[in-house]
Formats: structure tokens, C-alpha cells, sequence
């Protein structure tokens, strides 16, 4: 670990750290849970965990610090190591989170990225917090934001990180996102705080990495951090403004199944403008695809073409989803294969299934949940579980029903934990509960097994 001078910035002040860190928090006051730190144990991070822990000791709050070692380096264990030592030594709760297993060959940033979120949030349902603090900063912005344009993701995408967002039943925080990277430079060096240079940061092989051996140029011309980040605001302030109106037409026009299944209105999706059309298709494929990237404009503009033209094929793929064209609707659903592996749940735990749902296991028993399959699916409609389920659900297109969730006990018995309205529609359920939400949807509680009934397979 290392510490560098940082030149022509000044360190971020005490009070106005702490000032943000209250900003992020505001909607998160429970005493009781931890507050979740991702510390890398680079610059960022640690001025992060430096004034979170200032914070804590005047909010009377308790942190759980997370390192994640993907063990891609040999010294990623020790540097791993060293973090826990300082977190210890302030007084805190730490745990490191391995990456196991073989490493794929290709796309390795993508993938250390997807599994270091997997292992955070588990880590986090684990110990009951609701918000994940990251050291995200200006810089950072700025380059996401010529990520995106070199990605090609469409006007929205423009708008890059935002202060506070919900995925996977968290809120992610990012109380530095307005603050300089030198800031937190000269932070470290005030504070005399070592810190790691990971050398992948530096390695021009990845797109991040050249982008930010592209900044003095950049600069140069006139693209500095302060106008793309003047310009990122901007667009965050349009998507804002564009998801209300989206909402309402969804309310509108759309009914969302409490499977992550949608049914548009296809005529009303085809009269308005394409970038609209586009807008509403990305956020329907958050609700059943999960969140994740969104789909390149030139996917979107082909999967618009489809929609407003006359073409002999009805169904078509994209993201992980199904599209199909029936009787004038646009039927949006996940495709089975596309799902995530089973989840194990045990008593009393939260976990994420397939980015879409978030399960509560309020039993005292170990369950699974996966995707029903065509062999969950034939159990279901040879039970009396199929009576309960209402006309227009049984009707969802059979792709549609065998990527819903299934919930399966250690006994064996199994249960579709959203499909029922109420508990008066329950059969055997007095000793289960499981409660399922569509993460994408969070006003909608879904209750499970509680109000569902068992199945014997």
C-alpha cells in the first residue's frame, strides 16, 4: 500500500463529507441495520471508509466492510488482508468475499464485476442492511458517461450513475459522485492513509482504461470532466422527468403480471415516436429481464422496426426476454434459459433470484427457488394449485409460465408463490411463509407459500 501527493486540490472537508454521507442516508434511519461499505482498499475506497467511519461515530451507526478478492493477482489476498486490518483496528466488522472457481478467458472485467455485485448484495442480505456505500466520484461519472456513448446505449444511458438507485432490493449509494478524484487524493495524503494502485486500472487492453489514457486529450478539446459531468446531470434531470411519463403510460397501457411477465397495448405502443417506444421497452425489459445493461440502439432500433412493421415472424428475442405479437398486444416475458441457477434460501435469510425477485424466507426451513421448467409446470397443472390461478394467468403464453419462480421445500413439495390473491385462496399454509417481490415493482408485495399452498411432486 502507498500513499501519493495529489497537487492543486485541497482534501474534502470533515463536515462536508459527513454532509453527503446524510444526504445518501437520509431514507435509511434505522439504527438497527448495518450500513454496508464496498472497500477495494484503492484511494477512493479508503477515503470512503475514512470519513464513513466519522460518520458512523456521530450517527451512532454500525458498518459492515466488504472487500472482494477476485483473486486475478497474487496479491490481491494479503491486499485484502491489510484492508481487514484497518477496518479491525477502527473498530469495525469486516469480511472477505472470494471469488472461487475458474475464471473465464474472455470478458473478465465484465464477469469480476457481475460476481463481485452477486457476492456484495449476498453478503448484504446476510446481514440484514439495506444500503451498499460505494467510493464512485466525479471522474468516475464522467468516464461512464464516454463509456456509454462508446457503447452506443441510447439517449438515457447518457444520464450514467445516479447519487442513490435500487437494484436487487438495495439502495446503492454513491455520496461522492459530485466530489474531484484528486479531492479524495489529497484526502488520502492529509489523512495519511496508504492505500492500493490496482495496475488492471492501468491496463490499455480494457475500454475503461484507455478511456482514461484518453482524458489529457480529451481535456485538450474541450470534453473535461466538469462539462461531461454538466452534461451527464443534464440528461439524469430528462430520464427523470421521461420515467414519469412512462410510468403513466405503462399504467395506462400495460398490465404487469406479479410473475415479471408484461402484456402491452401494441397499437398504442406503435403511434408513439421511436425514442419513446424505445425508452418504454427498456424499462419493461428491466421488470422481466432483470437489471442490467440495456439492450445497443441498434438492437433497439431493430426490435422497433419489428414492432411497427408487418413482418411474418411473431416472436423474436432480445436481452434474455421473449417477445411475442398476439391480438394486439406485445407480450414481454423471460425466456427460460435465459434464468439464473436455483437460489438457496435458508430460514430467516433474503436472497436475489435472477436479478427480478427478491425472495424473504420467513420459515424455519432451507427452500429453493427457480424457474418452474416444463417438468414444474406439468406438476402445477395437474394439481389443484392450476384452479386457484385466474383465467388470464392460466392463459399467459407457456414460455411465460415456465420461467416463473418456483419455490421448492427440502420435502419436496413445491408452490408458484405469486399466483393467488389472498390468503383465503391458501391451502396447508400454516406453518410456511415466503414472501417474493418483483424487485422492479417494489409496491407490489407478492405474498408466497404463506397464502400459495404446497404441492407434492
Amino acid at each position: 500500500m502507498k500513499k501519493e501527493s495529489s497537487l492543486g486540490q485541497t482534501p474534502l472537508h470533515d463536515a462536508d463529507a459527513i454532509e453527503l454521507l446524510d444526504i445518501v442516508m437520509a431514507d435509511d434511519l434505522n439504527l438497527q441495520r448495518p450500513v454496508v461499505l464496498a472497500v477495494s482498499g484503492g484511494p477512493d475506497s479508503m477515503a470512503l471508509l475514512y470519513f464513513t467511519d466519522l460518520w458512523a461515530r456521530q450517527r451512532k451507526r454500525e458498518l459492515l466492510v466488504l472487500t472482494v478478492d477476485h483473486s486475478l493477482r497474487q496479491e490481491s489476498a494479503n491486499e485484502a488482508a491489510e484492508v481487514a486490518r484497518r477496518v479491525i483496528a477502527m473498530g469495525h466488522t469486516h469480511q472477505v468475499l472470494t471469488w472461487h472457481g475458474t475464471k473465464p478467458a474472455t470478458g473478465i472485467q465484465a464477469a469480476a464485476r457481475d460476481i463481485r455485485f452477486t457476492l456484495l448484495s449476498e453478503a448484504c442480505y446476510r446481514a440484514g442492511a439495506l444500503t451498499m456505500l460505494f467510493a464512485h466520484h466525479r471522474d468516475d461519472q464522467a468516464e461512464t458517461l464516454l463509456h456509454r456513448i462508446n457503447g452506443n446505449t441510447g439517449p438515457e444511458g447518457l444520464a450514467s450513475m445516479s447519487l442513490v438507485t435500487s437494484r436487487n432490493g438495495l439502495r446503492l449509494a454513491r455520496p461522492f459522485l459530485s466530489v474531484p478524484k484528486d479531492r479524495l487524493l489529497a484526502t488520502c495524503t492529509a489523512a495519511s492513509l496508504d492505500y492500493i494502485n490496482d495496475p488492471s486500472n492501468e491496463d490499455l487492453r480494457f475500454a475503461r482504461a484507455k478511456l482514461r489514457h484518453l482524458k489529457p486529450a480529451l481535456s485538450e478539446i474541450g470534453l473535461t470532466v466538469d462539462r461531461l459531468t454538466r452534461l451527464s446531470s443534464a440528461m439524469g434531470i430528462a430520464r427523470c422527468a421521461m420515467r414519469k411519463i412512462v410510468g403513466s403510460w405503462l399504467a395506462r397501457y400495460a398490465v404487469v403480471y406479479a410473475c415479471g411477465t408484461c402484456r402491452l397495448d401494441l397499437f398504442s405502443l406503435q403511434a408513439g415516436p421511436d425514442y419513446f417506444t424505445a425508452v418504454v421497452l427498456r424499462c419493461v425489459f428491466n421488470i422481466v429481464g432483470g437489471f442490467g445493461h440495456p439492450p445497443s440502439s441498434e438492437a433497439m432500433t431493430r426490435l422497433i422496426e419489428w414492432i411497427t412493421g408487418k413482418s411474418a415472424v411473431w416472436r423474436r428475442t432480445l436481452r434474455g426476454c421473449l417477445l411475442q405479437i398476439d391480438n394486439g398486444s406485445l407480450i414481454v416475458m423471460r425466456e427460460e434459459v435465459a434464468c439464473a441457477q436455483p437460489v438457496v434460501v435458508r430460514a430467516g435469510q433474503i436472497a436475489c433470484w435472477d436479478g427480478r425477485f427478491l425472495i424473504r424466507n420467513k420459515t424455519n426451513c432451507t427452500i429453493s427457488v427457480g424457474s418452474c421448467g416444463a417438468n414444474g409446470w406439468r406438476q402445477i397443472k395437474c394439481s389443484e394449485l392450476f384452479l386457484m390461478l385466474s383465467k388470464e394467468v392460466q392463459n399467459l403464453p407457456y414460455p411465460a409460465r415456465i420461467a416463473w419462480p418456483l419455490v421448492t421445500n427440502l420435502d419436496g413439495s413445491i408452490a408458484l408463490p405469486h399466483l393467488v390473491s389472498g390468503e383465503q385462496d391458501a391451502v396447508d399454509s400454516k406453518d410456511v411463509g415466503v414472501t417474493i417481490f418483483l424487485m422492479s415493482l417494489r409496491a407490489q408485495s407478492i405474498s408466497g407459500l404463506k397464502i400459495n399452498g404446497r404441492l407434492r411432486m
